[in-house]
């Protein structure tokens, strides 16, 4: 429940950052260039990944709330398609963008 809202809010938050980051429109190729930008603002460590404390950091800007490790863990997990307990980009991606993943859990 705790992850779900904090995936809701992030999704909300995340048109904030495409204007505050002075991001371009511009159907799937500009939106995809957009996410790119934001993934590596919070990818702090540079290894092309997010971790779960760059995560908690990220979903903190995006929505306020201070989420927990564990929860920022759980949000990995349900995403983390290749099992190496971090989010690469295609993951993020699927992160801020799929509507339902109630589905998957």
């Amino acid at each position: 429940a705790v992850a779900s809202r904090l995936r809701r809010q992030a999704r909300v938050r995340l048109k904030r950052w495409e204007v505050q980051l002075g991001l371009r429109a511009g159907g799937a190729l500009g939106r995809e260039r957009d996410l790119r930008s934001i993934f590596a603002r919070f990818d702090t460590s540079g290894n092309g990944f997010l971790e779960a404390g760059e995560l908690k950091y990220a979903l903190k800007a995006a929505t306020g709330l201070e989420p927990s490790l564990e929860d920022c863990e759980t949000l990995i997990s349900m995403i983390d398609t290749d099992g190496d307990h971090v989010l690469a980009l295609h993951e993020f991606v699927q992160l801020v963008t799929e509507e339902d993943l109630s589905e998957r859990a």
